[in-house]
């Protein structure tokens, strides 16, 4: 069966660097899906924009109906915050409609690093700090029973940027 994986946490939690030192090194040929990547090509910035929200997740969704069934690759890695159960559970419905076996890696980094990782982000990628204090607040932290075949966390300074 396929693999997927699916990042989850704040951003600055340490998602990307997670998957460069780790999963690139796991895996022979991943292919990642980077909504982050996605809006950087449509606007020249990472930041979220209303104008084109649903037009970047509708891609992210379409490529994993694409690259899940493609046998060229040997994981599909969805680099994306996952804040809620909501959009997680929309991930696990694709995994399940493609076949694919979904796991989750949720990187538990606390406030006081997402915050001080933040402030030294280079400029175009820092996140505004209303927009980091509501994704904190409004994030909820994925459980194992999701619906996920695999789940694991990485804790604290561990996920390193």
């Amino acid at each position: 069966m396929k693999k997927a994986i699916l990042m989850c946490g704040i951003p600055r939690a340490g998602k990307s660097t997670y998957i460069e030192n780790v999963l690139k090194k796991k895996y022979k040929k991943p292919f990642i899906i980077s909504p982050e990547n996605l809006r950087n090509a449509m606007t020249g910035t990472t930041g979220l924009d209303d104008r084109i929200e649903s037009l970047v997740w509708w891609m992210a969704h379409k490529l994993f109906d694409i690259y899940s069934k493609e046998e060229e690759f040997d994981v599909v890695v969805i680099d994306a915050t996952s804040l809620s159960i909501f959009v997680r559970n929309k991930w696990i419905e694709a995994a399940r409609r493609n076949g694919v076996s979904l796991g989750c890696v949720y990187l538990k980094t606390p406030k006081k690093v997402l915050l001080e990782r933040n402030k030294k982000s280079e400029e175009g990628k820092k996140v505004p700090d209303n927009q980091m204090e509501a994704m904190i607040e409004r994030f909820v932290e994925p459980k194992e029973d999701e619906g996920f075949n695999a789940f694991k966390i990485v804790e604290g300074e561990q996920s390193e940027d």
